[in-house]
């Protein structure tokens, strides 16, 4: 075996199994050995490890390969392909819709890698599409019919490319007389059912795809039978990797507006709870999205996942639950921060019942700490909590502080008793083990930006922490955390979660140049929190 077909094996394996910080090497490790090898990376190579970072939704790393790959000399079709669907999922569309009309003008490569191509053009129009209907009608009417032209050429040379088909249906559908003519929304439902015979056919046949699965559920809708669709979708989502599940549940809810009925919600919430549970799955929530989302039955989530359903229910259900207890902390107005509700005793036992806010003292202390604010300037709010919605709460004072450099913790007492109205956050009395054969995989549930209640589930793997302090019941150091979840300025203060919903940390800062832990030599990008239980050793009072 060639060392970079190894090095592609490695990088293979670090994507499945959801492992940034290998997977950081292994890129380094291609890009350095391809400068000392003789000729061009082979396309077959370049193919595989461009697959395995799609596949886990590894977009930056997807663009970052794919143009190293280009750089050395690999002018390949797919290579250019996976590149531009590299650009589009980090919003640059424009950008990738030069470089696909660039690539198909050329003619290079077989006509399934061009009929491709033109599928990812035909995406990247939709999403400008998507982007700017509302706003800048006459360019989301261009990028429409831009689109469905990308699609339906591709379908009407070969009626076999049914994903290009049933996107080219789903435009006409989301048209609404946009850009299209009433024979092309006509034409659009013949051929609905036409794609459906065929995915029908290739079932019947045991030739059928995961891919498939979805196109006769989409089938399904454009035709009106979206009963008959739960079962297509249910199949879909077992088999799907997170890159196409994600990529569904974009189509259902942008195109399709399941969201906007109470059948299409009831298929689309226990799609997103199963995308959670895929590494590199995730989405983000609004509170009414949520709220939404936790009314959906537990009958639902069995009808579409089958047996996994309820567990995958109740999971969900506990996350929303949760999330009541987390706060959005405002300095004159303006969000500045998360907290979240602890039982006093579960920190000091001499503060008994009473309810506090934990956040970070770089966020409220008194008196402030460097740009923090004053408690008198803040106010609270738990913005989705039935039970208290639309209240807001003054803080009366800071009981204890600890600087950025320790705990950076601050416990606030309320003007209000929130006994009876909202419950506390349980805390996990140990850490996860460290497992480099199993990672284990943590949740952030805060108000990045100072805005809506958002729950971080991508990259969310739990890389380190300083185990001596863990083990000793007697030191009172700070255990910090070191942790993959995508945060941003506002989700300091935010609770760190097992997977079952218990808090194990206060989440506090994040680097790209992060010291590792343990006396281990060098940095990481990384996130750190501070142990809950090294919060309650030092008996805040």
């Amino acid at each position: 075996m060639s060392k970079l077909k190894s090095l592609i094996n490695k990088l293979k394996e670090a994507a499945a199994q959801d492992n940034p910080e290998v997977l950081e090497g292994a890129c380094q490790n291609i890009e350095g050995q391809m400068k000392r090898e003789p000729d061009t990376i082979a396309a077959k190579l370049a193919h595989e490890a461009l697959d395995a970072l799609r596949s886990s939704r590894r977009f930056d790393q997807l663009g970052r390969m794919a143009d190293a790959f280009m750089i050395d000399g690999c002018e390949d079709t797919k290579v250019h392909r996976q590149y531009a669907q590299a650009l589009i999922e980090n919003g640059q569309t424009m950008p990738a819709i030069h470089m696909l009309e660039g690539v198909i003008a050329k003619k290079k490569g077989s006509k399934a890698e061009l009929d491709d191509a033109r599928g990812v053009l035909g995406r990247a129009w939709k999403e400008r599409a998507i982007a700017t209907r509302g706003t800048r009608d006459k360019v989301a009417a261009k990028a429409l019919r831009n689109a469905y032209q990308s699609y339906m050429e591709v379908y009407a040379d070969d009626p076999d490319a049914l994903y290009q088909g049933i996107n080219a249906v789903a435009l006409a559908c989301w048209d609404r007389g946009l850009a299209l003519k009433a024979r092309e929304r006509k034409s659009a439902l013949q051929s609905a059912a036409d794609i459906l015979a065929r995915v029908n056919q290739k079932d019947i046949d045991g030739q059928s795809s995961a891919s498939d699965l979805a196109i006769a559920g989409e089938a399904l809708i454009a035709l009106g039978r979206e009963d008959e669709a739960i079962g297509w979708f249910g199949n879909y989502a077992h088999k799907a990797d997170a890159f196409s599940l994600g990529g569904t549940i974009r189509q259902l809810t942008d195109l399709w507006k399941l969201d906007d009925t109470k059948e299409g919600r009831e298929l689309l919430a226990p799609m997103r709870a199963h995308l959670l549970e895929k590494p590199g799955g995730e989405f983000s929530l609004t509170s009414d999205d949520m709220h939404q989302m936790a009314a959906v039955s537990e009958a639902s989530y069995e009808k579409v996942l089958g047996d996994i359903g309820p567990k995958t229910y109740t999971w969900m259900q506990n996350g929303f639950r949760t999330a009541e207890s987390v706060a959005l902390i405002r300095q004159n107005g303006r969000g500045i921060g998360t907290g979240f509700l602890v039982r006093g005793g579960d920190l000091n036992p001499d503060l008994g019942d009473e309810l506090f806010i934990l956040t970070n003292a770089h966020v409220v202390s008194d008196p402030p700490i460097g740009n923090a604010a004053d408690h008198s300037e803040v106010s609270v709010s738990f913005e989705v909590s039935e039970a208290v919605e639309g209240e807001t709460y003054s803080v009366r004072e800071v009981i204890w502080n600890s600087p950025p450099d320790q705990y950076d913790a601050s416990l606030l007492r309320l003007d209000t008793d929130l006994n009876g109205k909202l419950k506390p956050l349980k805390f996990s009395p140990n850490l996860p083990v460290l497992n480099p054969d199993r990672p284990q995989r943590v949740y952030i549930i805060g108000h990045p930006g100072g805005g809506e209640i958002s729950f971080s589930f991508q990259d969310n793997k739990l890389l380190d922490y300083e185990n001596g302090v863990m083990e000793n019941e007697e030191d009172k150091r700070p255990l910090r955390i070191h942790y993959h979840t995508p945060t941003e300025p506002g989700s300091s203060g935010s609770p760190v979660f097992n997977g079952n919903w218990l808090a194990i940390a206060l989440h506090h800062a994040g680097s790209k140049n992060m010291n590792r832990l343990n006396g281990e030599p060098g940095t990481y990008p990384a996130n750190e929190g501070i142990w809950i239980q090294s919060i309650r050793r030092a008996k805040p009072s």
